[in-house]
């Protein structure tokens, strides 16, 4: 078992978050308008567990860039943010968080560490417009 679990540490080790592409920081800059993540999840209306974790790891990421900290974290951080938001944690988190893998939301980039991809934060503004996947619309913010 031990030497199992020095194996997968040893295959995250050196991996690094990939790079975001303008439209996805154009995304992030978006988000960062919130000033918290109860300000986001109410504008947004997540439907499923995948869909609230990105849009909580979403939150932490904005935050994180803007505060020019590591933007990489956890399943249990989006668990706990969840249940600090007054919500039902899932029964079942981490196949919740490995459905959002499943979608490409969120990347593994480091032993039991997350990030949100730009596929994903396109799907945050996705959310954000209310538009399907062609939608081009500017993100308003009322």
């Amino acid at each position: 078992e031990r030497r199992r679990r020095g194996r997968r540490w040893r295959r995250f080790s050196g991996e690094k978050s990939a790079e975001l592409n303008e439209a996805a920081k154009a995304v992030r800059d978006q988000v960062q308008t919130f000033t918290t993540p109860v300000e986001l999840f109410k504008r947004i209306g997540p439907q499923t567990f995948p869909e609230k974790f990105l849009v909580l790891a979403a939150w932490h990421e904005a935050a994180a860039a803007q505060a020019g900290a590591d933007r990489a974290f956890s399943g249990r951080l989006l668990v706990n943010a969840l249940v600090e938001l007054g919500e039902t944690p899932p029964a079942n988190p981490a196949r919740d968080v490995q459905q959002a893998l499943a979608q490409g939301w969120l990347a593994r980039t480091g032993h039991r560490q997350l990030n949100v991809t730009n596929t994903g934060w396109l799907h945050v503004k996705e959310m954000l417009t209310g538009g399907g996947e062609d939608s081009d619309d500017e993100v308003v913010l009322v």
